[in-house]
């Protein structure tokens, strides 16, 4: 991901605080309870669209990982903004599938209600690009995503 920046296209709020345990560059992430920046641990769950992006102060690049105790940027996007955000391992999602989180930072396919009724899914983002990790080996990926 090295030749990619995370935030493509869009204007953004740029937040910075202490990561609570190691964050990548393309996580979405949330405050938590100490007020440090961890990857966002609910999956399906409420957001605030706030992705991890390199550290452009430092000279980094995106594959550079943010530590515990470090400093993270987080930018909070807007709707229409496109980011390079982290596909979860195992998933297979064409163009325009809805994206939500997987829990630990990564994006999977928005997932069928129990219910049928999807009332309260919380999708991130629309998938701009067709990424199949669904075979054996596969690892979490970055994906190009307009934020909804």
């Amino acid at each position: 991901m090295a030749d990619n920046m995370i935030q493509l296209k869009g204007e953004f709020i740029r937040k910075e605080l202490a990561a609570a345990a190691g964050i990548s560059p393309g996580h979405l992430v949330e405050r938590d309870s100490s007020g440090e920046f961890a990857v966002h641990s609910t999956a399906s769950g409420p957001h605030g669209s706030c992705f991890a992006v390199e550290n452009e102060l430092e000279g980094s690049n995106p594959d550079v990982d943010y530590t515990a105790g470090e400093r993270v940027q987080v930018n909070y996007q807007v709707k229409g903004n496109e980011v390079m955000a982290i596909l979860a391992a195992v998933q297979n999602v064409a163009i325009g599938a809805y994206l939500e989180s997987a829990g630990d930072g990564t994006l999977q396919a928005l997932t069928a209600h129990a219910s049928g009724s999807g009332t309260d899914r919380q999708p991130v983002g629309v998938a701009l690009e067709a990424v199949d990790l669904s075979g054996s080996g596969a690892v979490d990926t970055p994906i190009k995503i307009e934020i909804v």
